[in-house]
């Protein structure tokens, strides 16, 4: 049998692991954890924690459960029961996690700027309100924005496996935690006081489809400290959209759309420069053609070909924490994380559609003497192979604090931290309009470039006339914050306890744009753009935390009563201050039912992207786009952008009977977000059959109008003739947009004795009442509940699990209503069927008895069981699934082999 490299390094990593543990375990002297401590079941709400050395999320106060806004705990218990590989992919289980946004997997939508995602970074996104409004965390610190333009965080570069639990607050959190915390926030809580060694095995596949992924944690505590090491290497071959073709038909007229096939095939067609009729190539030799072997129908080649659903992806992470007792009151912390992902993605075809002179030795002459050049429109896939985008991006993050005991129940905590993420993508075989130019008019058949004959003719001349296409970006955050807190009196219902501190940091960002496809040697390479900028922000916050009544002055009815304050201010350097307030109120009229409210502002600064005018500028040419014509779009930051702010308000009940094994939750939200920075949509045809973008397309545009668009500096060489431009595309950064936003979240829960064994069922989700939008300045709010591209009305997943000590079975089912499709070629409104989808997961512990097999288990899972296919939603002119509600992979089985020591 043949093993491959990723075979070969997820080996690795195991071996190289079991050796260090079997030097570890012989120095032991304690024994190691049997197993995590139980877990809550999947998007179960996390109760109070009354202890100061847990991380608490939501709150600056040790030891107080946040007051108003509830708090959703995923643990590594049912992070395992999942049968899923990535941190990402775990949490988007959690229903009110959208998978609108930017990810690896989306294609096909254009919504919060998913098509600029060139490194196919996997982002987070509370209520589908956009990655940018979900600020997520480290240990309750900030983590390193990653993207070529620095907009978000890929959780999936943090192990699970390194992971003691997630905590997501999905209410608005900038009195806490500063900007982009509108939606929430997500809080990825490494595991501490870890003593052994875990490691893991994962091999799954789907069709046409294969996964690797190799895992360990080791860890070692004394009475003064501990330190926990986890690493992970992750491999996912490439999924092909010749192996989903069904999901990618461009011809859309069998069920009431359009013909959007591209006119660049191999071989390709001609154009009549008199009559301007097209006719279809024969094929073969492309030598000594006359009109008579045209057809007078065009050849169309299909939109998948030699394109990627999914990009082959290898990344390796490392992640760390040390703990130690530096004194009788002092403590000391270091932790960091580094990751490095790679990617490796076809991009389709090489387009060309060429004015060919009469000087080329194949030139069709449709009359006698005729010499005025004619236009061929062909691809170079089968001559070079399609286009090959490779990217890299690799992130860290150093953090080390202080925790000073000073007296009482007081403290003073101190920490600092540097982050650095970097990327860069290269497209490399992106034809040089130069050297093209002078192969079509080279009179020597044996030099010339012969665009009139099947793919296959040209070989080695096509390749030297390819360029590339590269870009790059990075950001560094330097970060240092103080804290004090404790309690300030008593009062009959408990401590009133208090935080005051203040945080800095310098935040800075680069961004490029380079090529070669429009120089006169390929030797040489132009700067399309090359910028950067910087911001530094001061930020001052407190909070103070009121219990009226607890246990010692309870009565009849009003069992607990707790008030909670927080306040954040912050200035910005670049775009001014501002001040974030929250409440928060907790009433318990007896011990089984808790009440609660929220009320709070919230804000997200402008990425340093946004306020660049060079950060991501392009001009982007579209030629044949579907019924549109030829369409060109131009892009870049704004420098008059002003912060994005929310007011959010939430009201809540949680019913927990005791001793019963049920808990109940049902909490209302009401979120009105402002100044929503947006774009058009990229590549869209909802930017033109949608009325709220109308302001920003132009369509037969001027001369003088195109002229304008192409003397900017990143514009490069024009694609398209300025008098050929049938529509110019405003994609700029803007405050464009606004959202109404309202709804339910609710969760259940029951655990019970079944034989011998214990029995866990549930189900959580989100229903939403309210979603409505303004698309641009001065335009009316419109209803966009339930459309694609937007939150759907309603989400849920539900479980069902039996567990002893030797077997843990799961079934999980996952629901997303049905929901209209507006965009695409399909007029005027499409339904879209709702999707349902079961996964299993199941765990044998063979060590469960003791023994040489202590501690080894075995799993094997089945995401989408019974293989449900993609409902049919034609989102764009080649594309019939959405790609932000459903999988095109199909049924996913993975095993997994672990071992305890």
């Amino acid at each position: 049998m043949k093993f491959s490299n990723r075979y070969w390094a997820t080996a690795g990593m195991a071996s190289f692991m079991a050796l260090a543990t079997a030097q570890y375990a012989a120095a032991q002297t304690t024994s190691a954890d049997a197993s995590p401590a139980p877990s809550a079941p999947q998007g179960q709400e996390q109760g109070s924690n009354d202890s100061a050395d847990i991380i608490v999320t939501g709150t600056n106060l040790r030891g107080v459960a946040p007051v108003g806004s509830a708090v959703i705990a995923v643990g590594q218990a049912a992070m395992q029961q999942t049968g899923l590989a990535t941190t990402t992919d775990i949490l988007k289980t959690v229903p009110q996690v959208s998978s609108l946004g930017p990810g690896e997997a989306t294609i096909g939508s254009t919504v919060n700027n998913a098509a600029l995602n060139t490194t196919r970074a996997n982002g987070l996104n509370l209520r589908g309100l956009g990655v940018q409004a979900t600020l997520t965390l480290l240990d309750g610190r900030r983590v390193p924005p990653a993207g070529i333009t620095g907009s978000l965080f890929d959780p999936s570069v943090i192990p699970a496996i390194a992971l003691e639990r997630i905590d997501i607050v999905a209410d608005g959190a900038s009195a806490t935690y500063g900007s982009d915390a509108v939606a929430g926030v997500a809080n990825l809580i490494l595991r501490k006081n870890f003593n052994g060694f875990e490691t893991s095995g994962r091999y799954g596949f789907a069709d046409d489809y294969r996964e690797w992924q190799g895992s360990a944690v080791l860890g070692r505590k004394w009475d003064t400290g501990s330190v926990t090491i986890a690493g992970e290497y992750y491999y996912h071959s490439r999924l092909r959209q010749e192996d989903r073709s069904n999901l990618f038909p461009c011809n859309q007229v069998a069920f009431g759309g359009t013909n959007n096939c591209s006119f660049f095939a191999s071989p390709g067609n001609v154009t009549d420069p008199a009559t301007g009729i097209r006719y279809g190539l024969p094929g073969g030799s492309g030598r000594n053609l006359t009109p008579a072997d045209l057809s007078t129908t065009p050849n169309y080649a299909q939109s998948y070909q030699g394109q990627d659903l999914l990009p082959e992806t290898d990344r390796w992470s490392l992640v760390a924490r040390l703990d130690q007792e530096l004194g009788s009151s002092l403590k000391g912390w270091v932790s960091g994380f580094y990751a490095k992902r790679m990617i490796n993605s076809r991009n389709g075809r090489i387009d060309v559609s060429a004015l060919v002179p009469s000087t080329n030795p194949f030139f069709i002459s449709f009359a006698p003497g005729q010499t005025t050049p004619q236009t061929v429109e062909f691809a170079l896939i089968d001559d070079v192979g399609p286009p090959i985008i490779k990217a890299a991006e690799s992130n860290y993050q150093i953090a080390g604090g202080l925790d000073w005991d000073i007296g009482g129940s007081w403290q003073i905590s101190a920490y600092a931290s540097h982050s650095f993420t970097e990327g860069r993508s290269i497209s490399p075989q992106e034809e040089n309009i130069n050297l093209l130019t002078a192969a079509l008019a080279d009179p020597d058949p044996a030099t010339a470039l012969n665009p009139y004959g099947s793919g296959g003719v040209n070989g080695e001349r096509a390749r030297s006339l390819l360029g590339h296409f590269r870009i790059a970006g990075s950001y560094k955050m330097d970060l240092a914050s103080i804290k004090t807190d404790g309690e300030l009196f008593q009062l009959p219902g408990g401590a009133v306890r208090v935080a005051v501190g203040a945080e800095f940091h310098h935040d800075a960002f680069f961004n490029g744009a380079y090529e070669n496809f429009t120089t006169p040697t390929l030797s040489q390479e132009n700067v399309l753009s090359g910028t950067s900028n910087s911001r530094d922000v001061w930020s001052l916050f407190a909070e103070a935390n009121v219990p009226l009544v607890g246990s010692a002055n309870a009565s009849p009815g009003l069992e607990r009563l707790e008030l909670n304050a927080a306040v954040r201010y912050d200035n910005y350097s670049d775009i001014g201050s501002t001040t974030n307030p929250k409440f928060g109120l907790r009433y318990d009229p007896f011990s089984d039912l808790s009440l609660r409210a929220s009320y709070g502002t919230s804000f997200r600064a402008p990425l340093l992207a946004d306020v660049n005018p060079a950060s991501a500028a392009a001009v982007f040419y579209i030629p044949n786009f579907g019924p549109f014509g030829n369409v060109v779009e131009y892009a870049g930051g704004n420098p008059n952008l002003k912060p994005e702010t929310a007011t959010t308000w939430s009201l809540g009940a949680k019913y927990t009977p005791a001793s019963t094994g049920f808990s109940a939750s049902l909490d209302y939200f009401n979120i009105v977000y402002r100044d929503i920075i947006e774009t058009a949509p990229f590549f869209s045809p909802q930017v033109f059959t949608d009325p709220a973008y109308a302001q920003y397309v132009i369509l037969n545009p001027t001369p003088a109008q195109v002229q304008e668009v192409y003397s900017l500096p990143w514009a490069g060489t024009p694609l398209i003739p300025a008098a050929n431009v049938n529509a110019l595309v405003d994609v700029r950064r803007n405050n464009a947009t606004a959202v109404k936003m309202q709804g339910f979240d609710f969760a259940a829960n029951y655990l019970f004795e079944l034989a011998d064994g214990t029995v866990n069922t549930g189900i959580s989700g989100t229903y939403l009442l309210k979603y409505k939008k303004q698309l641009a300045p001065g335009a009316g709010a419109v209803d966009r509940l339930n459309e694609v591209n937007y939150p759907l009305r309603f989400r849920a997943r539900g479980n069902l699990g039996w567990s002893n000590k030797i077997v843990t079975a799961n079934l999980f089912v996952n629901y997303s209503n049905r929901y209209k499709n507006t965009v695409g070629s399909i007029a005027p409104v499409q339904r879209v069927k709702s999707y349902t989808t079961f996964d299993l997961s199941l765990n044998y512990d063979l060590g469960a008895n003791g023994g040489a097999m202590d501690g080894l288990s075995l799993s094997v899972s089945a995401i989408n069981l019974f293989d449900r296919k993609p409902p049919f939603a034609a989102v764009a002119l080649n594309q019939v699934y959405d790609s932000t509600v459903a999988s095109p992979l199909g049924r996913m089985i993975a095993f997994n082999i672990r071992k305890k020591f």
